[in-house]
């Protein structure tokens, strides 16, 4: 099981989660996001915190072509040899924007998303799709064939993973069935005890929690 965490804005942050098997981080670059942090700062952690072995991931939502490149440019000393992707939270801005920056990129889809253009996104190597839009699927289309037609349009190296809030239940039926062993979170109020600051007795068990559950009731599926 594969686990991305989002909005780490802290040193102490990203070294309990590496305590924790965690080497996947997610720094929140939208303005607008309560866990924006500062190209300063995310220069700083990086520089201090990530190895190279860690994967990084710059998000982006909203944000236009020059800003988005500024910003790579500007981490671009510390970036250098690191594994690292830009993420989008917004899939509605045409193919052509997100391939113009020729880097790997994480794209976040949700239930109104067509999965028959994913092969166009040659750069892409990450789909992730919210908990609420399975929901949603589920009650509005065909899940399966939604499903399908990611992993079978996707390339090959992209990974699809499933986007959830610390307190959602999830329905690992569904997804052991399209071999999803991939999920992400961000930080948020319930890993916190106050704005921007990390409870990190929630943040371990809540995370140590949704990896037994899931772990477990993978197990349940494959031994029935």
């Amino acid at each position: 099981m594969n686990i991305r965490i989002g909005g780490v804005y802290d040193s102490g942050t990203i070294l309990a989660l590496k305590g924790l098997g965690i080497s996947h981080f997610k720094f929140d670059l939208r303005p607008t996001s309560i866990n924006f942090t500062q190209i300063k700062l995310v220069e700083a952690l990086i520089s201090k915190d990530i190895e190279h072995t860690d994967s990084i991931y710059l998000s982006f939502d909203r944000d236009n072509e020059v800003t988005i490149a500024q910003t790579v440019l500007q981490l671009e000393h510390c970036l250098s040899g690191s594994r690292f992707a830009l993420e989008f939270y917004n899939c509605n801005r045409g193919v052509e924007f997100y391939e113009q920056f020729d880097l790997p990129y994480i794209l976040h889809i949700d239930h109104t998303f067509k999965p028959e253009t994913l092969s166009f996104y040659t750069n892409c190597i990450g789909i992730s799709l919210a908990n609420r839009s399975l929901e949603q699927l589920k009650n509005f289309s065909n899940i399966h064939l939604y499903l399908k037609e990611i992993i079978n349009n996707k390339s090959q190296r992209a990974f699809f993973e499933v986007f959830l809030n610390w307190k959602e239940s999830l329905d690992v039926t569904i997804l052991d069935f399209y071999g999803v062993n991939q999920f992400s979170f961000d930080i948020d109020q319930d890993v916190e005890s106050s704005f921007r600051k990390v409870n990190m007795t929630n943040l371990k068990t809540n995370l140590i929690s949704f990896q037994a559950n899931v772990g477990r009731s993978y197990e349940n599926i494959i031994n029935k």
